[in-house]
């Protein structure tokens, strides 16, 4: 029932060979705060217990999926993006037993690139850009990403996801038609 404070645990001491193991952080728990917070934490009740523990900012979040697709979607984002531990943690929901677990995310980039590509990439978690330079993610970040509202993406329904041409009295017929395949010609 613990998860969430582990999480914030692991992610301030991360120097253990095996950061899994909650027999790591069970002496680090005084540490944290948790008065009149309720475990399991609530993701809605994450704003208090950042009130609470000043040191940590929490960007949640979860896996969403449907018959075809999976994603990942932010639940929150924390207002103060240059605390000293700022933390992405992802919700995973099991809605048949009612029940929810938090996991740390070491790497955001593993997370959210096509594990195809060999190339590592770095993400901001305000926007889900993603870049090959740690040195482009900072200029970025130093353009204003952080303090504009973050981006969300919403998709049609799947009934209107479909784009059908009507309009063919307004297209122009053509007599001839060529079709050229520039890499095969020999010159």
């Amino acid at each position: 029932e613990l998860c969430f404070i582990y999480c914030c645990l692991a992610a301030l001491y991360h120097d253990f060979p095996h950061r899994e193991r909650v027999s790591h952080y069970k002496k680090h728990l005084k540490e944290i705060k948790m008065d009149g917070l309720r475990m399991p934490l609530h993701w809605k009740d994450i704003a208090r217990f950042e009130k609470l523990n000043p040191k940590f900012f929490i960007n949640l979040l979860r896996v969403t999926s449907d018959d075809r697709y999976k994603s990942v979607e932010r639940l929150r984002l924390s207002n103060n993006t240059k605390g000293k531990y700022v933390i992405n943690i992802l919700l995973i929901e099991d809605k048949v037993n009612n029940r929810s677990h938090y996991a740390l995310v070491v790497n955001l980039s593993k997370l959210l690139c096509d594990k195809k590509q060999h190339h590592k990439r770095h993400v901001c978690v305000r926007c889900f850009s993603r870049f090959s330079k740690v040195a482009d993610l900072i200029e970025h970040k130093n353009l204003g990403c952080m303090d504009l509202k973050p981006v969300t993406v919403d998709l049609p329904p799947k009934e209107k996801a479909e784009v059908i041409f009507k309009d063919w009295k307004k297209t122009q017929s053509t007599e001839y038609m060529i079709i050229a395949d520039t890499e095969a010609l020999l010159v």
